[in-house]
């Protein structure tokens, strides 16, 4: 993952268990603020409380890593 960022592709990582229709890029690309360069799964939405505290279960099947390079 590190290296396709460092070469200026974002990337999208899930499970083998999951198929994709089209490609999930512009979907991250179109909800997620363009300063967040990482969005990822979480097990529950948590609460308000519970995401100032860090307190978050994190799913790593998904996730989406924005280049900044």
């Amino acid at each position: 993952v590190l290296e396709l960022l460092r070469r200026g592709r974002n990337v999208v990582y899930s499970d083998a268990d999951v198929v994709w229709f089209r490609s999930p890029e512009t979907y991250f690309l179109d909800a997620i603020p363009s300063s967040a360069d990482f969005a990822f799964q979480v097990y529950e939405r948590p609460t308000k409380e519970a995401t100032l505290r860090g307190d978050l279960a994190l799913n790593f099947g998904l996730f989406f890593a924005r280049s900044n390079e």
